[in-house]
């Protein structure tokens, strides 16, 4: 076979996942910080 899957020893669905972790972490922490300044604003008033 010729191509890139032959070279990893893991799957293509692991492969997704693992670069589906990171934007998901990424996702969760703007989500917080957004919350949290929203949170101080409202606060402030």
């Amino acid at each position: 076979e010729s191509g890139l899957t032959p070279a990893l020893p893991l799957a293509f669905g692991d492969l997704l996942a693992l670069i589906a972790c990171p934007l998901l972490a990424g996702a969760v922490a703007v989500l917080a910080a957004r919350l949290t300044a929203l949170a101080k604003l409202g606060g402030r008033r």
